[in-house]
């Protein structure tokens, strides 16, 4: 699959990642980062694998923020306003995975389409502002019931 993006690099970013561990060709280790943001930004596609719950479910939220296309599992994907094709792409084994990050790289206009709906749904439902608005109006509710 990866054939058809011959040129096609990962780069990887995480806290707990030790930046002197090498992957291999066209995988780049860059361990912990100063910003999140700035390093989202430098790629086409983001890639948030996660097989288990966790604070690394922001990071599927700030990438749906950054506009880009975010490709995740349905972990990843679990308790995000999100629908699978539309604003994020989500993959439950390697070859599904691996096939939607190839098609976003191939089609840079879906891509872009799916990054503006995600940052649209993401603004939508998951802005602080409005996060707190609703959560204050549950709590209202509950009280006043």
């Amino acid at each position: 699959m990866l054939k058809s993006v011959p040129d096609a690099e990962l780069h990887l970013a995480g806290k707990s990642l030790d930046s002197q561990i090498n992957f291999g060709e066209r995988i780049h280790n860059h361990g912990e980062v100063g910003s999140a943001a700035e390093f989202m930004s430098r790629y086409q596609v983001m890639a948030v694998p996660l097989h288990s719950g966790g604070g690394v479910k922001i990071k599927v939220i700030e990438g749906l923020f950054s506009g880009k296309p975010v490709v995740t599992t349905p972990i990843g994907a679990e308790g995000i306003a999100c629908t699978n094709g539309v604003d994020i792409a989500i993959a439950d084994n390697a070859a599904d995975y691996a096939r939607n990050i190839v098609e976003l790289l191939l089609n840079p206009e879906k891509a872009a389409m799916m990054g503006e709906a995600g940052k649209k749904t993401a603004a939508e439902n998951h802005e602080l502002g409005r996060v707190t608005e609703k959560l204050c109006d549950f709590y209202n509710k509950l009280i006043h019931s």
